[in-house]
C-alpha cells in the first residue's frame, strides 16, 4: 500500500473485495472507498473526486441519503462499487491521479482510448471542472489520432478490452471512418502533415463527411490488407462497413475478406477436413476423445466459427458475384466443417446459387458432413443451389417483363430480348453441370432413387438441349442399384425427355436390360415417329407412297421371362436408319440425273455456237480475198 501526505497527494490501496467492510483507513481524510469490478479497492479522499467525476458525485449523494443519522460522516468511510469499469484498476488509477491534478498523467496513443472511455463512464465533463478529462481526450483524438493511419489503427486495437464502452464513446466508429477515408491513399502520404486540416472533420464525422459518394470511381488498392487482417473480427467488421460507405470496390473487399479468413483460420488447421483447395471434406477426428478434449475443441473452434459467420454476413452485403464461385465453395466447406449457423450457410449458398453457371464439377462434389447412410455426397446442397439459381433467373426475367409491353418502345423490347439470351445460356450451362453431377453421384449405392429423381427434376426441361447426359446418369444409377423395383425404375425413367434422345442413346436403351420394358417401347415409338417426320420433310411428295420399313409383330412381343425381344428392336432401329439413308440416296440420284441432263443441254448449245462462229470466220475470209483481187 502506497501512502502520501494529505497536501494534494494520493492514497491508493488494493485489497480483496471481501474485506471492504472490515478494513478501514487509518487517516480520516480517506473517507471514500471505491470497489472497481469487484476485485480492487481504492481508499481515497472524497472531495477531489466528486468535484471532477459526475458519477461518483451522484453515487455519494445517494449513499448519504441512506446513511444512518447516528453515524457521523467524518468518522465513517463511504463505500461505492463500480462494475464493468473500462480498463480496470489501472485505468481508474489514472482517472484518480487526473482528479488530484497529478502532473505525471500524460495522454498518449496507447491510453487515450482507455481514458476517453473512463471519462465517459465517470462523467468527467466540463460541468465538473474546466478542461476535464473528457475534453482533453477528445482534443487529443482529433488532433493526434484521426488523421494518422498508424495512430488510428493503434487506438482502434486498444478498444478491444472494452468494446461496448468504446462504442458508446464513438471511438470505434470514428477510427473506422478515418481508416476507411485513408485506404485509397498511398502508404507514404498517410502521415503527411498536409492532412492535418482535415483532422477535425475526420474525428467528428461518423457518416456523410467521411464517406465517399457512390458515383465516384471505385478504389482498388490492397496495401491495407495486412493491417486490417490483424484486427479482431468485431473491429474488422466495423472497418469493412466503413470501407463500403467510402466506395471501396466490392470485388476488392471480397478479396480482403477471403484474405482475412485465410489469415485468421490457416488452412493447416483444417488439413483433416480438406478445405481451401481440396474437393473432399471429412469430419474432423475419427478416434475416441475424452469429454475434456471435446470441450477444448469446441472452445477453439468457436472464435473461428464467429469469423466465418461475420465474413458471410459481410459478403452478403456486397454486390452480387463480388466473390468468385470457387472461393465461396471454399468458405462453405469451412462453415460446414466448423458447424456454423444455418443462417451463415444459407447466405453462402445463396451467393453461390447466383453464379452456379460458373461452377465446375469439382466445386459441387461436396461430401456430406457429417457422414450419412443415405449418400456420400451432399445432394440436398446441390438441390438448394439449383433452386436459388432458378429463383435469381426468374427475378431477372420478371424485372425485364414488369413493364407493360404495349407501353414500351421497340428499342426497349429488343433490349429485353437481347438480355434474355444470357439467361438462356446460363440455364443451359447449369443443366449440363447438373447432368455431369448426376452421372458422378449415380454410382453411389447408398443414394436413394427419390433423391436422385428430385435433383434431376429440379431444373426445367428448357435447361437441357439434349437428354443424352441425363440418360447416361440414369443408366449408371440402374447399374449401381440392381435391386431397384420396377416402379422406382419406371419413375426414374420419367425424368428423361424422349423427344431429346439421340439415335445412339435409343440404341443403348434397346440393348440395356436394366431399363423397364414399357420405357423401351416408348423410346422405340418416339424414335420411329421422329424418323418419319424427318423423312417426310426431306423426301419429295412423289416418293411419299413408298412403303416404310415397318417392324414385325415379333418386335413388340414379350417373352416368357417378361422381357422384350430386344434383338428385334435393335434390328428395327437399324432398319429405320437404313430406310432413311435409302430415301436420301434416291433423292440425290434424282438430283444428279437433273444435273446430267442440264449439262448435256449446255454441251449441245456450246457445239452449236462453235459451228456458227466457224461459218462467220469463213465468210469474212472470202470477202477479204475478193476485195484484194
Amino acid at each position: 500500500m502506497n501512502q502520501m501526505s494529505e497536501s494534494g497527494n494520493l492514497t491508493v490501496a488494493t485489497m480483496s473485495a471481501n474485506c471492504v467492510q472490515e478494513k478501514r483507513p487509518s487517516q480520516p481524510s480517506c473517507n471514500l472507498e471505491v470497489v472497481v469490478n469487484k476485485e480492487d479497492v481504492f481508499r481515497l479522499r472524497m472531495k477531489p473526486l466528486i468535484s471532477r467525476c459526475g458519477l461518483l458525485a451522484m453515487l455519494v449523494k445517494e449513499a448519504n441519503t441512506v446513511r444512518p443519522k447516528d453515524i457521523e460522516p467524518s468518522k465513517s468511510v463511504l463505500t461505492v462499487e463500480l462494475d464493468n469499469f473500462p480498463g480496470g484498476a489501472e485505468a481508474f488509477e489514472l482517472a484518480v491521479k487526473f482528479s488530484y491534478n497529478e502532473p505525471d498523467v500524460t495522454i498518449t496513443v496507447s491510453n487515450v482510448a482507455t481514458l476517453r472511455c473512463v471519462a465517459e463512464f465517470l462523467q468527467m465533463t466540463d460541468e465538473y471542472g474546466k478542461s476535464n478529462l473528457l475534453k482533453k481526450t477528445e482534443s487529443f483524438l482529433k488532433q493526434e489520432v484521426f488523421w494518422n493511419w498508424n495512430d488510428s489503427l493503434s487506438v482502434l486495437k486498444t478498444c478491444e478490452p472494452f468494446l461496448a464502452m468504446a462504442e458508446k464513446a464513438d471511438i470505434i466508429q470514428r477510427c473506422a471512418n478515418a481508416l476507411a477515408s485513408r485506404a485509397s491513399l498511398s502508404p507514404d502520404t498517410l502521415s503527411s502533415p498536409s492532412f492535418s486540416s482535415e483532422s477535425h472533420e475526420l474525428g467528428t464525422s461518423s457518416g456523410s463527411n467521411s464517406s465517399r459518394s457512390s458515383s465516384q470511381s471505385p478504389i482498388t488498392g490492397n496495401w491495407w490488407f495486412h493491417d486490417f487482417s490483424s484486427l479482431s473480427v468485431y473491429l474488422m467488421e466495423r472497418v469493412v462497413r466503413a470501407l463500403i460507405r467510402n466506395g471501396i470496390d466490392h470485388k476488392n473487399l471480397a478479396k480482403f475478406l477471403l484474405h482475412y479468413v485465410r489469415s485468421a483460420i490457416p488452412a493447416i488447421n483444417f488439413g483433416a477436413c480438406g478445405v481451401f483447395g481440396s474437393t473432399h471434406v471429412s469430419p474432423g477426428g475419427s478416434g475416441r476423445s475424452s469429454h475434456g478434449e471435446e470441450v477444448a475443441q469446441r472452445n477453439t473452434l468457436r472464435p473461428q466459427r464467429e469469423i466465418i459467420e461475420a465474413v458471410s454476413e459481410l459478403l452478403s452485403s456486397l454486390q452480387p458475384k463480388s466473390a468468385s464461385c470457387r472461393s465461396l465453395f471454399s468458405l462453405l466447406r469451412v462453415a460446414v466443417a466448423l458447424n456454423a449457423s444455418k443462417i451463415c450457410r444459407k447466405k453462402l449458398e445463396k451467393l453461390i446459387g447466383l453464379q452456379l453457371d460458373k461452377a465446375t464439377l469439382d466445386n459441387i462434389l461436396v461430401p456430406a458432413l457429417p457422414r450419412r447412410s443415405s449418400s456420400l455426397y451432399d445432394v440436398d446442397l446441390i438441390i438448394r443451389l439449383a433452386e436459388y439459381f432458378l429463383q435469381d433467373q426468374a427475378e431477372m426475367l420478371s424485372s425485364m417483363e414488369s413493364v407493360d409491353s404495349d407501353k414500351r418502345s421497340e428499342l426497349e423490347i429488343s433490349a429485353c430480348e437481347e438480355a434474355s439470351s444470357p439467361v438462356r445460356t446460363a440455364l443451359l450451362r447449369v443443366g449440363e453441370l447438373i447432368d455431369k453431377y448426376l452421372a458422378e453421384v449415380a454410382a453411389d449405392s447408398q443414394l436413394k432413387a427419390s433423391k436422385f429423381r428430385t435433383l434431376a427434376e429440379v431444373l426445367p426441361d428448357t435447361a437441357r438441349s439434349s437428354s443424352d447426359g441425363l440418360y447416361r446418369a440414369v443408366e449408371i444409377f440402374l447399374e449401381a442399384h440392381p435391386n431397384l423395383s420396377i416402379t422406382e425404375a419406371t419413375g426414374l425413367c420419367k425424368v428423361i425427355n424422349l423427344q431429346k434422345l439421340g439415335v445412339e442413346a435409343c440404341k443403348r436403351v434397346a440393348q440395356n436390360t436394366k431399363f423397364p420394358a414399357s420405357f423401351v417401347l416408348q423410346v422405340v415409338l418416339v424414335h420411329q415417329n421422329q424418323l418419319r417426320s424427318a423423312m417426310d420433310a426431306c423426301i419429295p411428295r412423289e416418293m411419299h407412297d413408298l412403303r416404310y420399313c415397318r417392324p414385325s409383330k415379333d418386335t413388340y412381343t414379350v417373352g416368357k421371362d417378361g422381357r422384350l425381344n430386344r434383338q428385334s428392336l435393335v434390328v428395327h432401329l437399324e432398319c429405320s436408319n437404313f430406310e432413311f439413308m435409302v430415301r436420301q440416296n434416291q433423292e440425290l440420284k434424282s438430283n444428279l440425273k437433273k444435273i446430267h441432263s442440264r449439262v448435256s443441254e449446255l454441251e449441245s448449245t456450246y457445239k452449236r455456237l462453235r459451228l456458227e462462229m466457224g461459218r462467220l470466220f469463213k465468210a469474212k475470209r472470202r470477202s477479204k480475198s475478193a476485195s484484194v483481187s
